[in-house]
């Protein structure tokens, strides 16, 4: 089983395919990038699309993971760290699927939650983690940043003609 095919080198893609039964994944952005440049690879494979699950249940798997790494590294969890764990998740990690993003960002953040002082994985440890793996600032805006974002709306509206409904989502 090879999660995510092309994050293995194409040699070791093609000697798997030529001396083994594999099952693979790939997201749909990915499948999408190297199915034209690679057909050979996957012609080899046939395609099972798999939707992601809905929203409550993706949380409820999030819990399962939060009970088991609780117990694993005798972490408490703060109340809400699933919730804010699936909404970052949601805004910020575009490129991966549901739930393994989410797992993936709970894991991350309990590891660097062991790190610090206290024993709580906390929403904060979530953005920072989310922070630096995505190399955007995730947190609290400051008395500035809320005013000038604010006001993002009505400097686009006077800039951009014709897409009322584009700028008003880039806004939001």
């Amino acid at each position: 089983f090879l999660d995510e095919l092309f994050t293995f080198e194409l040699p070791q893609i093609h000697y798997l395919i030529e001396n083994a039964q594999i099952i693979a994944t790939a997201n749909d952005t990915i499948y999408k990038k190297f199915v034209n440049d690679y057909p050979h690879i996957f012609s080899k494979f046939g395609i099972l699309n798999l939707d992601e699950p809905p929203a409550e249940e993706i949380k409820l798997i999030v819990d399962h993971y939060i009970n088991q790494y609780s117990l694993k590294y005798q972490m408490q969890f703060e109340e809400g760290v699933n919730e804010e764990i699936y909404q970052l998740a949601k805004q910020y990690l575009s490129e991966a699927a549901f739930p393994a993003k989410a797992i993936t960002l709970l894991e991350e953040a309990t590891i660097y939650a062991t790190s610090q002082p206290g024993s709580q994985v906390t929403k904060e440890n979530v953005k920072v983690i989310l922070s630096q793996k995505t190399n955007i600032p995730i947190g609290s805006l400051s008395e500035f940043e809320k005013k000038d974002l604010s006001q993002l709306g009505q400097r686009l509206f006077s800039k951009v003609k014709g897409q009322n409904e584009a700028v008003d989502k880039i806004a939001k």
